[in-house]
């Protein structure tokens, strides 16, 4: 045997001997390594999504409500009514049911939209009763400012109303049907192809038994993702008819355009019902005289949504879709800063869909 193989000889031993004792551990810099492969994996994805939210997150969106309608075109395909035909007319009934909702709301959103000013100057005075003793403060600031800067005193005051909801909405047409497009098309095509697709992914697996929990995991999502879906929008209708209804009862004007938005901004875990209660303030400002009986309106919302979100809504939905509210809040804080308003209102369809793929993920480690 040759100096050079006795060598090699010697250094496998040896790092054989290493494993042994180590019992096959990995070296520190080998985990550092896949920790820093995976933290930039991350950030790219993170920049990918933020990048790209303008498309990307209407194509979810298009993708998670066809998940949600899924059965019912599994139903209308029992019946004989083709794929095609039933994903055009569920398309076309969520675009009259949109429209409907849009004209049924524009002239109450416009004629609120104008008051905005008007709002947020009574609830500046408000705020100034509240504050009391800082505002002998304020007083000082401003004879401070005057004494600094007398030239400005005829200055006149040049003050600028801002467009209204529906004049912003129609200035940026373009980027809205933009998106509307991208939604609806991904909705019609996956409802449309859902089927060969699935069979063409699920065709795709090699081994019967890892074909079977991938079916089993498309068919979990599919059925979770629905019946939370679909029975969120039923309670948050009842929600909005209640809110609807105490509005009216406390003599709250555009009753139903409260009821609405309540209705739609709960489908934002806490960041849609804590601007409703700020709106219903501030419409109750202008409408009510004295803080006392402005607060009123949005007490009375508070008191729902909580009763709402700790009462009704764990015992309909169940033990199964309970989740730790600090990881709900979390997956709202990512996706809203990823995606804007529309990523928090898919955050919780999005995080359903990571916990069952990570259960699933779990049962099939645990089953090697």
């Amino acid at each position: 045997m040759s100096d050079h193989d006795h060598g090699n000889l010697t250094i496998a031993a040896l790092t054989q001997g290493e494993e042994a004792e180590g019992g096959g551990v990995r070296r520190p810099w080998t985990n550092a390594a896949n920790v820093a492969v995976v933290g930039l994996f991350v950030i790219a994805l993170a920049a990918v999504l933020h990048l790209g939210r303008d498309v990307l997150a209407p194509t979810v969106a298009g993708l998670l409500v066809g998940l949600t309608v899924a059965p019912i075109v599994d139903w209308m395909h029992r019946r004989g009514i083709p794929p095609a035909l039933s994903s055009a007319m569920i398309t076309l009934a969520i675009v009259a049911t949109a429209a409907g909702a849009i004209v049924a709301m524009a002239v109450p959103i416009e004629t609120w939209s104008s008051r905005i000013p008007e709002i947020s100057a009574e609830l500046e005075s408000e705020w100034q009763e509240v504050r009391g003793p800082l505002e002998r403060l304020k007083e000082v600031e401003k004879q401070v400012q005057d004494a600094t800067n007398p030239g400005q005193d005829g200055t006149m005051q040049v003050a600028v109303q801002s467009p209204g909801i529906i004049t912003a909405m129609v200035s940026s047409a373009p980027d809205i049907s933009a998106h509307v497009l991208i939604f609806l098309a991904t909705l019609y095509f996956f409802l449309a192809g859902r089927i060969e697709f699935r069979r063409q992914a699920l065709a795709s697996f090699v081994r019967f038994r890892r074909r079977r929990a991938a079916a089993r995991m498309l068919r979990d999502i599919e059925r979770s993702l629905s019946h939370y879906v679909l029975t969120i929008t039923a309670i948050n209708a009842g929600f909005g008819v209640a809110v609807g209804l105490a509005m009216w009862v406390l003599g709250m004007p555009s009753p139903h355009l409260w009821g609405a938005m309540a209705a739609v901004l709960n489908f934002a875990l806490y960041i849609g019902p804590a601007a409703m209660a700020v709106i219903l303030l501030g419409v109750a400002a202008i409408t009510f005289d004295g803080l006392s009986a402005a607060i009123v309106p949005p007490l009375v919302f508070i008191g729902l949504n909580m009763m709402e979100g700790q009462f009704i809504t764990p015992t309909i939905l169940g033990r199964r879709f309970t989740m730790t509210p600090l990881i709900v809040f979390l997956s709202l804080v990512l996706w809203l800063w990823l995606w804007g308003i529309l990523g928090a209102f898919l955050a919780v369809p999005l995080l359903i869909i990571g916990r069952i793929v990570l259960n699933h993920l779990a049962l099939r480690a645990g089953a090697h």
